[in-house]
């Protein structure tokens, strides 16, 4: 037998799942610029953006009670000092309809989807000035959604990060003369610092960190 507080559910990423890919002010996001030639295309996902109330409706007849997602970073920042509000309206709808069915939310914080901006001006997690960038959008992100969400996953596959190639570009770019491996060391130490301190917030709010 089940413990009654057993989750059961799906997990899926905003960029392979929305669709919506210029929708309510949401920027190009660094996972974009893996998609070349005949590889799948994140523009469109599955177009759960126009479609997750259908998509909510099968979860609760498969008999779901949870479900981890996405918050897209390049939904949620269109600037470097600007949030997107209609992003953040995009997942009030959202999680609001998962609850009606009586779905656990679980956002994952962090999934691939920082604005490519942000990784252009500063190289992504290379920088110290995107750690700070992105636990101020988290606290701002847990603020507005910790009357509705319990639990919460701040980084998914934090060492996918550092893959790198033609079709991987999710990290900092290594410029020439740097060591990749001193570069991989100092995203890992940035990641984790970011991590340490959503973890801390998210408990002062009574929050729960899966993972």
């Amino acid at each position: 037998m089940l413990r009654k507080d057993f989750l059961w559910g799906g997990a899926v990423t905003a960029h392979q799942s929305e669709g919506g890919y210029t929708e309510r002010g949401k920027v190009p996001a660094v996972c974009d610029l893996t998609v070349t030639g005949k590889f799948s295309d994140f523009k469109d996902g599955i177009d759960a953006y126009h479609r997750y109330k259908e998509d909510f409706d099968l979860y609760k007849e498969l008999g779901f009670n949870a479900y981890r997602f996405s918050l897209d970073w390049s939904r949620l920042m269109s600037d470097e000092n600007t949030y997107n509000e209609e992003g953040f309206a995009f997942y009030d709808e959202f999680i609001d309809e998962l609850l009606k069915r009586g779905i656990e939310p679980i956002p994952t914080l962090y999934h691939f989807e920082m604005p490519v901006f942000l990784h252009e001006k500063y190289n992504g997690f290379a920088s110290r000035k995107v750690v700070d960038i992105f636990v101020e959008l988290c606290k701002k992100i847990v603020d507005h959604y910790s009357d509705k969400v319990k639990y919460w996953i701040i980084f998914n596959e934090q060492n996918g990060i550092l893959q790198k190639g033609p079709k991987m570009f999710f990290g900092a770019v290594c410029s020439e003369g740097e060591n990749p491996i001193t570069l991989d060391h100092q995203i890992m130490h940035n990641t984790l610092i970011a991590h340490s301190l959503i973890n801390e917030y998210i408990h002062q709010k009574g929050g729960y960190v899966l993972g």
